[in-house]
């Protein structure tokens, strides 16, 4: 099991001890969806945020990472759904 799969299965069980009941969760899975698109790369670039796939037991897809000193831009995202979220 690498690293960051350990990782990600270890904050969703987190998630779930704090937050209760996942079979009610939304996993965004989509964020290289984001705009602006100029703000996104697949490569570690200052001023981006970097596009980087994951797996978990329950889904897979595409996350947002910036290091503090990246200084990536804001970014929105149409979550597509009514209501707060």
């Amino acid at each position: 099991m690498t690293t960051r799969r350990l990782f990600l299965q270890t904050a969703a069980a987190e998630a779930l001890s704090l937050y209760g009941d996942a079979s009610q969760a939304i996993y965004v899975t989509d964020l290289d969806r984001c705009q602006p698109a100029g703000a996104l790369s697949r490569k570690p670039r200052r001023k981006r945020w970097r596009l980087l796939d994951f797996e978990t037991d329950r889904c897979r897809g595409v996350m947002l990472v910036a290091g503090h000193q990246t200084a990536a831009p804001e970014v929105r995202y149409a979550f597509g759904r009514p209501g707060w979220y």
